[in-house]
């Protein structure tokens, strides 16, 4: 067997742990070594497999941080790479549009096994934020201490609905980005957690209106902008970094970065264009 044939067959075991949700969303999988002694092949096998899967998007890696999961599917680099070159409200707007009508075709087509990932996945979610500074990313904008974030992936998949997900994980993956730079501020686990809640109580009741509303309430709120003077729009050319002298921190999926010395208040992230 070629090295080539190795990887293509380590980078599919890899492939099928995500889709299993055996690495659920956004967090850490195993290290290089740890890989290379369980499926009996060298590093630079692992490497390359690891590399072919960031490629799509699946994965995410960080120099010294690890490499962590992002998508269960691939996800399209040019749509993705056009949303990161968008105006972000616009972007927070697509995010919104789309988490609204998979929340409503959850709840009409939901499954006995739809409704027990969904509570599996708001079980696994934090309670709390982590401490100062703990989600800071790296250079790379990977993140050091990622959260579960299967919720949203279990309510597209339960919509039913490919296409919709696929548009999302683009969308999300813009998002990511805007907040490795410093741009938006992800709201509180606790905020997080109790928004979902409210949307799986709505689907589960099969309340197709309760919970698109639930979902857009949700999505209203999820973001603010670092700094209350946020150009509209923001993109990545227009964009810079806050200028507070403190580094750039967040977590897409995960708690509200923590307050610092002589940081800007924050404005709330309205999603709806201007």
């Amino acid at each position: 067997m070629t090295k080539g044939s190795r990887s293509q067959m380590v980078a599919e075991w890899m492939r099928q742990q995500i889709r299993d949700g055996a690495w659920p969303l956004n967090t850490r999988i195993p290290t290089e070594t740890e890989l290379a002694n369980l499926l009996g092949v060298g590093r630079s096998t692992v490497r390359e497999a690891t590399r072919s899967i960031a490629d799509t998007g699946m994965l995410e890696s960080g120099a010294g941080r690890g490499t962590f999961v992002r998508a269960r599917s691939p996800v399209n680099a040019v749509l993705t790479d056009h949303l990161v070159h968008q105006p972000i409200r616009q972007v927070l707007g697509l995010r919104r549009a789309i988490e609204v009508e998979a929340a409503g075709l959850a709840a009409r087509h939901r499954s006995p096994d739809d409704i027990e990932r969904l509570r599996r996945s708001l079980d696994a979610a934090p309670r709390r934020d982590p401490e100062p500074g703990a989600d800071r990313p790296d250079a790379t904008g990977a993140l050091v201490l990622p959260s579960p974030g299967s919720f949203h992936a279990d309510i597209f998949d339960a919509a039913g609905n490919p296409l919709l997900a696929e548009f999302y994980q683009c969308a999300v993956a813009a998002l990511r980005n805007g907040v490795s730079r410093g741009v938006l501020i992800p709201g509180t686990a606790a905020e997080r957690l109790a928004d979902h809640q409210r949307i799986l109580e709505a689907i589960i009741a099969g309340d197709v209106e309760g919970a698109r509303a639930a979902a857009a309430d949700h999505a209203d709120r999820d973001f603010v902008f670092a700094s209350p003077g946020s150009p509209d729009p923001v993109s990545v050319e227009s964009a810079t970094a806050p200028n507070d002298g403190h580094s750039d921190d967040g977590h897409p999926d995960g708690a509200r970065r923590q307050p610092q010395v002589g940081r800007r208040r924050t404005s709330r992230a309205s999603s709806q264009t201007r």
